[in-house]
């Protein structure tokens, strides 16, 4: 396997692993402080097998990223009687969040600036 798909591959590992956390459940309900639906959407998303993974992808993916950045901070400010749940769910959310930085540095830069791009413009 190589070094392209091997990340694609980790990226995909990571969005099953937080699919399946959120779906065995934790000592609290996570729905206070993230929406489950949104976050298995987002995993299904990034569950894409590394041979699946097109240029035509990159724009939707840069906004997942930029989705799960979010998702990230607002996990930070979470605590309270939960942080035990949280702290598993943030964890797995780092990794993921780490491992899909990785994977595109791996892809073709060519594609990614334009995918930017184009995220960019529809930003405005």
């Amino acid at each position: 396997m190589d070094k392209r798909a091997e990340l694609l591959q980790r990226v995909r590992d990571d969005a099953v692993a937080i699919a399946d956390l959120v779906d065995q459940g934790t000592n609290v309900p996570l729905e206070q402080y993230v929406d489950k639906p949104s976050l298995n959407a987002l995993c299904d998303s990034l569950a894409l097998e590394p041979e699946a993974w097109q240029a035509e992808d990159l724009e939707r993916i840069l906004i997942i990223r930029d989705g799960l950045y979010e998702l990230r901070n607002k996990l930070r400010d979470t605590g309270d009687e939960a942080e035990h749940s949280v702290d598993r769910l943030l964890s797995a959310v780092d990794r993921l969040y780490a491992d899909l930085e990785r994977a595109f540095r791996a892809l073709n830069q060519n594609e990614l600036k334009k995918a930017q791009a184009e995220v960019a413009a529809l930003q405005r």
